[in-house]
């Protein structure tokens, strides 16, 4: 059971983008707004169901904040699985062509670059600030030539829950503005940038804090984990007294409860599942996992990771354990995605997949479960759940994954297995499969005269069995006949 979401609902909201209410707004010239440009997204997402389909195209309209180094920074959300992003100076009449150069899908930003020079004529950076309480001042468009500059007050610092990638983040909240903003807008303080707004919810913004947008700017492109770092465990309340009097935990000691380790992020390698965590270095926990921040007052620890907890430095932890107080010390470490046995593919990624024989292959990952709506975790198959709810288990390699037969493209050569989906794959002629690479490995080396298809208990048929030598023809058959564009699309 996912223990995240015990905690006191003042502490907890969900950020999939922005959460801002007012000050009056006044309209501006677009020739005095130079930190921001309007974007307008062309969007068209990928069917998971059917990988190489892809659905209608849709629209979509944000800003984003012009960099130090002429360089565009906007939510990854905004530009995900785009076919064209046009990108409009304040008052332009004709866009110009935005590249997206890489994401960040766990912090929600996205770095875009626009080859034409004279693009950047009357642009300008105007500085990071540090983010304080109290008033704020936000540039917002609705079209190109349509801006306004509005206020808000910016009154404190929460933990917030980004459901798409299983992150905490601590964000930045604003409240008293007047309309609602688009997603990117750069909020400044004293003509300066604090933070860049995500999306809105209700009558606040939740605002990306500037040193996340600062440490993905910095972040090397060839390094595949995440600016954000993180905490790597999951914890709870401790629910009564018996069990700190079970564990031999002296019952005035206030702390929070260990349940599970996760397979990266800071304090993965040194804490254990029972472990009551009572301090992180100088900071104090009380019994709802918050600390005494000496700007925002009291907030979940994770804070601590926003500017007080820097990437490969060490920390001591305060734990309980086996009866005994001790110190033990981490390594601030990061979000690192791949690491899941069920990832999350980044905003806009393809789905990979592989058919053969009419059967299509694929990985189980977030992107596949959230095919089933908003609600998978309860529409989703049984099978499938019960491997998200049990992937924090150690992984033997980084790049296990559990391998799917999704579907069945019916075919003479596939005849009697039509009924089959999402079966979970075990081997393939002999050999484990523990990946999309392994599955077209195995499919190579034919055992005699078949291919043998080994499921996991559970399944409707434990084996299939399809004749080697037709396969190529019937490949070819069911290319032609489903219109598959190709029918493998591999990881890099």
């Amino acid at each position: 059971m996912n223990t995240f979401r015990k905690r006191p609902l003042a502490s907890i909201f969900l950020i999939s983008g922005l959460l801002l209410m007012g000050f009056a707004a006044t309209t501006v010239s677009a020739t005095e707004v130079q930190h921001a440009v309007f974007l307008r997204v062309y969007q068209q997402p990928y069917d998971w169901q059917m990988p190489w389909n892809r659905k209608p195209v849709r629209r979509q309209t944000g800003l984003a904040l012009v960099t130090p180094n002429q360089r565009l920074l906007t939510t990854a959300e905004l530009v995900a699985e785009h076919t064209l992003v046009e990108v409009y100076r304040p008052g332009d009449r004709y866009p110009s062509k935005a590249t997206v150069l890489r994401t960040d899908d766990a912090l929600n930003l996205a770095l875009l670059e626009v080859e034409d020079n004279a693009f950047w004529s009357g642009l300008e950076f105007p500085g990071w600030g540090k983010a304080q309480k109290g008033e704020v001042q936000v540039a917002t468009a609705k079209a190109p030539d349509r801006w306004e500059q509005q206020a808000g007050m910016l009154d404190e610092l929460k933990v917030g829950y980004r459901l798409r990638t299983e992150t905490w983040i601590p964000v930045l909240q604003v409240q008293d503005v007047k309309d609602s903003g688009p997603a990117g807008a750069p909020v400044l303080q004293e003509g300066r940038v604090i933070g860049l707004a995500l999306k809105q919810t209700d009558e606040t913004w939740s605002v990306l804090h500037a040193t996340h947008l600062q440490q993905f700017l910095e972040h090397p492109p060839s390094n595949p984990n995440s600016a954000l770092t993180h905490r790597g465990f999951l914890w709870t309340r401790v629910p009564q007294p018996s069990v700190t009097n079970h564990a031999g935990i002296p019952a005035a000691t206030v702390g929070i409860w260990i349940t599970r380790i996760l397979p990266f992020g800071t304090g993965s390698q040194v804490l254990r599942p029972g472990d009551l965590l009572t301090q992180l270095g100088a900071w104090t926990l009380n019994a709802d996992g918050q600390i005494k921040h000496p700007v925002w007052g009291s907030v979940l620890f994770d804070a601590l990771f926003l500017e007080e907890l820097t990437l490969g430095t060490a920390i001591e932890l305060r734990i309980w354990r086996n009866g005994r107080e001790q110190t033990v010390t981490a390594t601030v470490r990061p979000f690192e995605p791949n690491q899941a046995l069920v990832p999350s593919e980044p905003a806009g990624a393809a789905p990979h997949y592989l058919v053969q024989g009419g059967l299509l292959f694929q990985e189980l990952s977030l992107n596949y479960l959230r095919s089933w709506g908003s609600e998978w975790s309860k529409r989703a198959p049984l099978r499938l759940r019960l491997y998200k709810a049990l992937e924090h288990a150690a992984l033997e390699t980084p790049s296990q994954r559990v391998v799917l037969l999704t579907h069945v493209l019916p075919d003479a050569i596939n005849l009697g297995y039509q009924d089959l989906s999402h079966e979970v794959v075990e081997q393939i002629n002999g050999l484990d499969v523990s990946g999309l690479e392994a599955v077209h490995k195995a499919f190579q080396q034919p055992q005699g005269k078949y291919h043998v298809i080994r499921l996991r208990p559970g399944a409707d048929r434990r084996r299939l069995i399809l004749p080697a030598r037709a396969l190529e023809s019937a490949n070819r058959r069911i290319q032609e006949t489903f219109r598959i564009p190709q029918l493998q699309r591999l990881g890099s």
